[in-house]
């Protein structure tokens, strides 16, 4: 489990820094440690359903995440980054 908390640990920091932006879009940033824990799958199962919106960013993250802590209720330019949880 504590793999998978650092990888989506890794993959927050990579979103909040701004790095996908320098990616292609249609590329998963990890694409290996993103096929393994399924995540293409997802985007795959549920494409014609998701919209990611304005940043067009979608975090999973494991039942550690706090909704209370400072960074998740921050707002974007009036927006909040939590949508759904």
């Amino acid at each position: 489990m504590r793999g998978i908390k650092t990888f989506f640990f890794s993959v927050l920091i990579a979103i909040e820094t701004g790095f996908p932006k320098a990616i292609d879009a249609a590329e998963p940033i990890l694409p290996v440690e993103f096929r393994l824990t399924r995540i293409t799958d997802s985007w795959q199962k549920y494409s014609t359903i998701l919209s990611f919106g304005r940043g067009q960013t979608l975090a999973l993250v494991d039942d550690g995440c706090k909704l209370s802590m400072p960074e998740w209720n921050t707002k974007d330019e009036g927006r909040p980054k939590v949508l759904v949880s």
